[in-house]
């Protein structure tokens, strides 16, 4: 037996409804969903998918809000086994869309990675007290979440790193350190954690933008020369003159002050 989703793109998904707790609402739930592929129709698909992105956030809320309403039962208290067919649509596991669903109802927001100002807190206060990134995430989830597990060490050290550690530059790249990236991305490749301990002031998601940003303005300047292939030797060589005339500006403008 089969289920059927009918978003307003005239997307359908076919959904089994051979377990026993599947709810028979779904059968006829009409809401608009974003076209998503389901593992239990693709078995070669051995992955699931870790982003989350607003659509898959989304959907995930809505059926699991169907869900709690037809079942009469709070989404505060739905556990995995409430979450297999959902997952199965999303391409994740039931472990996954539950904590996800935890992380919406803990922030109140749809809003991915989105983190309330009592979690910024607590990190804050471990970092101080040295605390591992395991403790963190338990602090976080007794004290905020009432002992759901909604966040974990990974997300707590991701946290910290990308936006609350206060040594993070997130001001405009100077040339020298554009020179250095490229220098050390040539050293070590897409070692994101090495580059970025190198740089100590750049976070590993900064320096991926900036590496990209790079790239795509040599391949802009040459898109008129057809076959031109953008070596990192290139980009360094390029980089290495635009320092140079920066420096040589600057004392310029000195030497016309003096």
């Amino acid at each position: 037996m089969e289920g059927e989703y009918k978003g307003e793109e005239n997307i359908t998904l076919s959904v089994p409804c051979n377990y026993i707790y599947f709810p028979t609402y779904f059968q006829n739930l009409i809401i608009p969903i974003p076209q998503i592929s389901s593992p239990a129709l693709e078995e070669n698909k051995k992955k699931y998918q870790r982003t989350w992105d607003k659509r898959h956030i989304e959907f995930l809320y809505q059926l699991s809000y169907e869900f709690s309403r037809n079942f009469h039962k709070p989404i505060e208290d739905l556990k995995e086994t409430d979450l297999y067919q959902i997952a199965a649509q999303l391409n994740r596991s039931p472990s996954q869309c539950l904590n996800k669903l935890r992380e919406i109802i803990a922030t109140g927001t749809l809003r991915p990675g989105t983190w309330s100002d009592p979690e910024d807190a607590i990190i804050n206060e471990c970092v101080k007290k040295n605390k591992k990134w395991g403790f963190t995430a338990k602090e976080i989830n007794l004290r905020v979440h009432k002992g759901m597990k909604v966040r974990t060490g990974k997300q707590c050290k991701e946290r910290w790193n990308n936006h609350l550690d206060p040594n993070v530059n997130k001001g405009p790249w100077s040339n020298e350190e554009d020179l250095k990236l490229l220098e050390l991305y040539k050293a070590f490749g897409n070692k994101w954690s090495k580059i970025s301990q190198a740089l100590k002031t750049r976070t590993e998601n900064s320096i991926k933008n900036r590496l990209k940003s790079l790239i795509n303005v040599k391949k802009q300047e040459l898109a008129s020369l057809e076959g031109s292939n953008i070596t990192i030797e290139e980009l360094i060589a390029d980089r290495k003159i635009q320092d140079s005339m920066e420096k040589i500006s600057s004392n310029f403008a000195k030497d016309i002050q003096d």
